[in-house]
């Protein structure tokens, strides 16, 4: 779900950013290349590609996400330690 929203936020500024790299004498300042962008594109332009993006984020971090706090719990418990050292074990 992290993963989903970093997209979503720094995506425009990543395709601006392509843009500005791929076009250098089109767009004078980013200002610029934003409002280009959304004046040819809609506001959708800035998220071209996006979904191509999240295909291949959002499975990527899956196991990450799905098994962070197992281990943790796992030793914790073997060990018989205390409810109040997940945290410090998750570090």
């Amino acid at each position: 779900m992290a993963g989903a929203c970093e997209i979503l936020v720094t995506f425009p500024l990543d395709t601006v950013k392509t843009q500005m790299q791929l076009n250098p004498t089109k767009y004078r300042h980013i200002g610029h290349a934003i409002n280009t962008i959304v004046a040819q594109n809609g506001v959708k332009g800035l998220y071209f590609g996006m979904p191509a993006m999240l295909t291949q984020v959002c499975p990527a971090r899956l196991p990450s996400t799905s098994t962070s706090s197992s281990p943790s719990t796992l030793f914790s418990s073997s060990l018989g330690l205390c409810q109040g050292c997940h945290s410090v074990l998750r570090l």
